[in-house]
């Protein structure tokens, strides 16, 4: 699953550093992304984490880009998976820092802004 993460960054960060292709090609991106988070819900399933009952680096990197895909498509949902999300946002430390005033009062950019067609 992780190489799916991975092919999933690689097509994104295509669209969001070519503002020749952003327009067209985010639309797309965002079209296909409900089914493509339908098969990570039935893979996740019942499972507490990615890999099973552990939670393993696949989550972080997991967690890290689903959350940069709901700032780009904040209408792409799908129960299972923000479920999923939840359980990890709730974690002691990541929940600490997320509810951190250093996280909420600095200026967040997932991209170099004016250098891709979209930075976050």
């Amino acid at each position: 699953i992780e190489e799916v993460f991975v092919d999933w960054v690689a097509a994104f960060y295509k669209i969001a550093f070519d503002k020749a292709i952003f327009e067209d090609s985010s639309a797309k991106f965002k079209e296909g992304l409900g089914a493509k988070l339908d098969k990570l819900g039935g893979f996740i399933g019942e499972r507490k984490w990615i890999a099973g009952d552990k939670l393993t680096y696949v989550d972080f990197f997991a967690f890290e880009l689903l959350s940069v895909i709901q700032m780009f498509s904040p209408d792409s949902h799908n129960k299972v998976v923000d479920d999923y999300l939840a359980r990890f946002a709730a974690l002691g430390p990541i929940k600490k820092w997320l509810e951190s005033d250093e996280r909420k009062h600095r200026a967040f950019h997932v991209l170099p802004p004016n250098y891709a067609a979209w930075s976050g």
